[in-house]
């Protein structure tokens, strides 16, 4: 199988599909030429193509669908399978193509044995089915779990960043700044979280959401909510006032920030 770099780079496969698929338009006339057997059916290339142009368009589709959700969509269950249908249509257009040049190959060597031609028909449909059913499943399992390790990559990478520079500022003794970037911190672990243990990818939104999704998720309970509501408008008080606070405040928002994360997830500490 493509490793899962491949997978995850499905912008890339979809603008060469489409560029090419224009490009080869120009020689219809000469891809009507080839024609391919399904069992004792006959069909010319180019619906090949146009079948995986279909497929394409539908998986465009459901990714389009998924990124334009709103924040609240969590709260219903169907909007967690776009992006499995997305994938799941990527998936079949990527081996529609060479599962059907297989079966050409086995379709013209049963026909040249004298193999019954309904027989042949009934078999190659229930049997392509079910390979592509199933290669597809498995493959948009696959790149799902591919997007969702990419994205929390990318999360953990702002997050390593954020406790760098928390505590550069904090012992530094610029604790106004400090408590800017824990409150940073904590939003970029409830997002990790969320998607680690939730399932849910919050691309947007304000920190505020951020907190209601957490709790109505249970992913942090009320005490919890409070000392993050409380580092917040710190935070913005710091960002927003240029409100300048004592090593107390800092300490405490520090120690707080910690206990978050570790209940978040305890690999991510910093002190």
């Amino acid at each position: 199988m493509p490793s899962d770099s491949f997978f995850s780079d499905k912008i890339t496969f979809i603008v060469a599909f489409f560029a090419g698929f224009i490009a080869l338009s120009f020689y219809s006339d000469f891809f009507n030429t080839f024609d391919l057997f399904f069992g004792t059916h006959e069909y010319s290339s180019i619906h090949i193509f146009n079948v995986m142009l279909t497929t394409l368009f539908i998986s465009v589709y459901f990714f389009a669908i998924d990124y334009i959700k709103p924040e609240s969509s969590y709260k219903l269950k169907i909007f967690s399978y776009f992006k499995w249908i997305g994938n799941f249509f990527y998936a079949f257009t990527l081996i529609i193509l060479p599962i059907s040049l297989i079966v050409h190959c086995i379709s013209y060597i049963l026909i040249n044995l004298n193999i019954k031609p309904e027989f042949l028909s009934l078999i190659f449909g229930i049997i392509s089915g079910i390979i592509i059913t199933l290669i597809s499943g498995r493959w948009s399992g696959r790149i799902s779990r591919s997007d969702k390790e990419e994205a929390v990559s990318a999360i953990q990478l702002k997050e390593e960043n954020a406790i760098k520079q928390a505590e550069e500022l904090y012992k530094g003794d610029y604790y106004s700044a400090a408590l800017v970037e824990m409150g940073k911190l904590i939003e970029i672990a409830m997002q990790k979280a969320l998607l680690q243990k939730k399932n849910i990818d919050i691309k947007r939104g304000s920190f505020l959401q951020l907190i209601e999704i957490a709790l109505k998720t249970e992913l942090i309970d009320s005490k919890m909510a409070g000392s993050i509501r409380e580092i917040r408008n710190m935070r913005n008080k710091a960002a927003h006032l240029d409100f300048e606070f004592k090593k107390e405040d800092a300490e405490w928002a520090l120690n707080e920030t910690n206990r978050i994360l570790q209940i978040l997830d305890p690999k991510t500490q910093w002190s």
